[in-house]
């Protein structure tokens, strides 16, 4: 990874997300949700998993991240508090995420946390929206 590039960072996660033993970096700025993938050699190449001009026509604004494996599959997926909401990408193995949208368009969700509230076995996600409920 170029240590010049200059970019706002909103939040950072280290995790394998492709399962090759080496730890990636994800890293949500203002309007993106990009993966540094780790090729195992300290050497890092950048994805996009989301950006403005690939989302919906409202201006995107990440807020908050965090990992669990969220569809027990053994994966690391991602849940995001943003302005489309609360939203997890779900992991296919190879750090390929797809969104699933679990709030109200207009639900901003500035915190999201996961964890098993219920202690069912599967995780759930808590988040505050931007009216201040805990949902």
């Amino acid at each position: 990874m170029d240590s010049n590039i200059s970019i706002q960072v909103n939040d950072v996660v280290v995790a394998d997300f492709d399962n090759n033993n080496s730890d990636d970096i994800v890293i949500i700025g203002q309007h993106s949700i990009d993966l540094y993938r780790n090729n195992g050699s300290g050497s890092f190449s950048k994805e996009t998993i989301l950006s403005t001009s690939s989302s919906s026509t409202r201006v995107l604004e990440c807020l908050d991240l965090a990992t669990a494996d969220m569809d027990g599959d053994g994966d690391i997926d991602l849940i995001n508090g943003e302005t489309e909401g609360l939203v997890i990408y779900l992991n296919n193995g190879n750090a390929v995420f797809s969104p699933h949208y679990y709030s109200l368009i207009s639900e901003i969700f500035f915190l999201v946390h996961p964890f098993d509230i219920d202690n069912d076995g599967d995780m759930d996600v808590v988040g505050r929206n931007h009216a201040g409920e805990v949902k």
